[in-house]
């Protein structure tokens, strides 16, 4: 039985010591991975790579079911008889006759994901969505994000639930963090904010556990499993949204646990280990613990203007940050990760309202009578080579 930890170059990698090898994705060709082998990866762009060298059984099954958001919901249907949904094409998407969420079948980043009401301009919401995975497709490949195939599901009214957990050895899921995710007011900055805390953990973690205890042996049968998971809250009961195979959270959220909570997600997987949650809540000095993108703005042209993080920290709070993170915003579609320490609620509400164009530096234009004084420069310095010229001849 072996470790593999495999990364994708251009996807975010912890910022903290790993207890394993990283294996680049592009360096596995030659493997054959076996049954009891443990993997975890750091992107959903390295899926693929990772599947086709898994041998046929039980993992496998599990990794079809969950990279297919339209399998994946077909069995669970038993559970949930009275969720509706289907599969189609963004060319033959029709208007809906009620409240509905269409999304790619393989998608990561909520990209094209949107939110149907019958009276939806169809023509408009295609066009608007081709453009959007045009954009996404710079970042992500067909592998990880389909452009063809979309399902339209019921939409789900409520909060938005996150987890990462894995099935140890014996099939038993683990929990590693619990976080909402809650709605901007801009749905441009949709993936803005997640937070979690005690209160949401002694809310949900007995129901989680029950659930992908049921999940597993009924339907998987899987162990050294990592998953995360997003779910909404209907009532009492959580509804299942999607499941990712093989993978903690995307975009450093796996982090959020290490930052919050002081222990490993990836060490405590490939350990085969627990997070001892009584020791952890009782050394717990903030009520909240939150993992905040900062986006690009959406009126910015990353070519010209540049991001102040200096104004950015300061909108959070030096004192709340607990890890601070610049990305390559011309690369990426954010140019920071915050992880916050909260006494409180305030700056969650404050990020969610955020309009983040206000934290980049516009470029300068240059005044009519600088360009004058530059234009004037110029005109001198010509006449002066004019003169020196004569005068060498």
């Amino acid at each position: 039985m072996s470790n593999y930890f495999i990364v994708n170059s251009k996807s975010l990698t912890p910022a903290y010591p790993v207890d394993n090898q990283w294996l680049e994705e592009d360096s596995i060709s030659e493997l054959l991975f076996q049954d009891g082998d443990k993997i975890c990866i750091n992107s959903e762009a390295c899926l693929q790579a990772v599947y086709e060298r898994v041998g046929e059984g039980p993992r496998k099954r599990a990794i079809d079911l969950f990279k297919n958001k339209f399998l994946f919901r077909s069995a669970l249907a038993e559970q949930f008889p009275n969720f509706q949904f289907h599969q189609t094409t963004l060319s033959d998407l029709k208007p809906v006759d009620r409240k509905s969420v269409l999304k790619p079948v393989k998608g990561f980043f909520s990209a094209g994901v949107r939110i149907l009401s019958p009276e939806d301009d169809i023509s408009e919401l295609k066009r608007e969505i081709s453009a959007e995975m045009k954009n996404y497709g710079q970042y992500f490949s067909e592998s990880v994000l389909s452009t063809e195939e979309w399902m339209v599901e019921e939409y789900i009214d409520g909060e938005e639930i996150a987890v990462d957990l894995f099935y140890s050895g014996d099939g038993t899921p683990v929990i590693l963090n619990i976080a909402q995710h809650p709605m901007p007011s801009d749905l441009h900055y949709l993936n803005a904010v997640y937070w979690t805390s005690r209160s949401l953990f002694q809310q949900w973690q007995k129901p989680l556990e029950q659930f992908f205890s049921k999940l597993n042996s009924e339907i998987l049968s899987v162990t050294h499993f990592p998953l995360h998971a997003e779910f909404r809250v209907q009532g009492d009961r959580l509804i299942p949204i999607e499941i990712n195979p093989l993978r903690f959270g995307g975009f450093g959220l796996a982090d959020l646990a290490y930052y919050s909570f002081g222990f490993n997600p990836y060490d405590l997987f490939f350990q085969d280990s627990s997070p001892n949650w009584e020791e952890i809540w009782s050394r717990s000095q903030k009520e909240f613990y939150c993992w905040a993108l900062a986006y690009n703005g959406k009126a910015i042209d990353v070519n010209r203007s540049v991001p102040n993080h200096e104004s950015f920290i300061e909108f959070c709070g030096k004192e709340n940050m607990a890890f601070y993170r610049q990305m390559n915003w011309k690369t990426q579609p954010v140019f920071a990760i915050a992880y916050l320490a909260l006494a409180d609620d305030r700056v969650i509400r404050e990020l969610l309202s955020a309009d983040f164009n206000r934290f980049f530096l516009q470029p300068r234009r240059p005044s009519f009578s600088s360009a004058g004084r530059r234009a004037g420069t110029r005109s001198r310095r010509r006449g002066l080579r004019k003169k020196r010229c004569s005068s060498l001849r």
